[in-house]
């Protein structure tokens, strides 16, 4: 192989190789909800509430983690319609973002809407609570100025005069 040749080689080895390390660094998460743990178990749910559930993981998981979706504060039927609207409406980013059909977008609408219905009201209501204020406790702790980015300014200490 000519001198030449084994640079371009060699460069296109380093590139590839830094391109995977950068790809398996983890990324710190973007938002408190991204903490929390980022499947359901949905085996009580109806058969057309587990095919949302799929089509959740396969759409949604590709862009953003599904953990800011399953723990996300979202639990009304209009929150989620606009948050899957702006999500289906979005133009596509990179060549890995998945198509998601209107039915698509149906189907996962009326998933994490029945979802938060079950997991996040009525009897569940305060265990959801506490869970999602210990996710905000910590990421306010973790990563500090992207909580004040996201969820506003943080609460100085009172210093005594």
């Amino acid at each position: 192989m000519s001198k030449s040749r084994w640079r371009i080689v060699s460069g296109f080895a380093v590139v590839c190789t830094y391109a995977a390390v950068l790809q398996a660094a983890p990324k710190p998460p973007e938002y408190a909800d991204d903490l929390g743990p980022d499947t359901i178990d949905v085996s009580a749910y109806s058969a057309d509430m587990q095919a949302g559930y799929k089509k959740f993981e396969a759409k949604c998981a590709v862009c953003h983690s599904a953990a800011r979706a399953v723990n996300s504060d979202l639990v009304t039927s209009k929150e989620w319609e606009r948050y899957i609207k702006r999500m289906w409406q979005r133009p596509p980013c990179c060549n890995l973002c998945p198509v998601i059909s209107k039915a698509d977008a149906k189907a996962i609408w009326k998933f994490l809407t029945y979802d938060s219905q079950i997991r996040k009201t009525g009897p569940n209501a305060e265990a959801w609570q506490k869970h999602h204020h210990a996710l905000l406790a910590e990421f306010k702790a973790r990563y500090p100025k992207k909580y004040q980015e996201h969820y506003g300014v943080i609460e100085r200490k009172k210093e005594p005069l």
